[in-house]
């Protein structure tokens, strides 16, 4: 899960640069054209270029931006929602081994004093309440757990799909950049 953050972030960042040195250019292609000194050829060049520049559209960049954004946004809702189900197996589990020990303590007492059989009845009864009851808790809990793992799974396979959109608008953006250098 971190490492999937980690990435999206990264391309987030490689999104930042390329604007950034989209920028630049076109500050530099302004100078330029301001430059008073520059001849007229330089000066046709930097303002087709400019132009050029200008008219790309930046849409596509600015949706692959906010495509990354919301899928970092949905990869810490994931790990945050395996966070919690994590916890919540964990005090599903606490009562069923809690009963589980006082059973098992129980059954100890029992059988250490070798009571008459009326209290190693009782026992075994407790023993079998207490499991009945874990049984049902852990079920409850189990149940939670499931359904809170579909989410998780549901939302990593949109989180790799949009992983997988964003790696495609990422090569079809170096291609265009490529092709811009050309």
């Amino acid at each position: 899960r971190v490492a999937v953050e980690e990435e999206i972030a990264k391309v987030l960042r490689e999104i930042e640069d390329a604007e950034m040195k989209r920028q630049k250019v076109i500050e530099q292609l302004e100078i330029i054209l301001d430059d008073p000194s520059t001849n007229k050829v330089s000066k046709g060049k930097a303002a087709h270029e400019l132009a050029q520049m200008r008219n790309q559209d930046t849409l596509d960049q600015q949706k692959r931006k906010l495509t990354q954004q919301a899928l970092l946004r949905k990869q810490e809702k994931v790990t945050r929602l395996s966070k919690e189900a994590r916890a919540s197996k964990e005090r599903a589990l606490r009562p069923y081994l809690k009963e589980k020990e006082e059973a098992d303590e129980a059954l100890r007492l029992v059988i250490e004093k070798q009571e008459a059989h009326g209290l190693l009845k009782e026992a075994v009864d407790k023993m079998n309440s207490a499991a009945q009851s874990a049984k049902k808790n852990y079920t409850k809990q189990f149940l939670a757990v499931s359904k809170k793992r579909t989410a998780v799974t549901a939302t990593r396979r949109n989180v790799q799909k949009a992983r997988q959109d964003a790696s495609e608008a990422r090569k079809r953006a170096n291609l265009t950049r490529l092709a811009l250098r050309v």
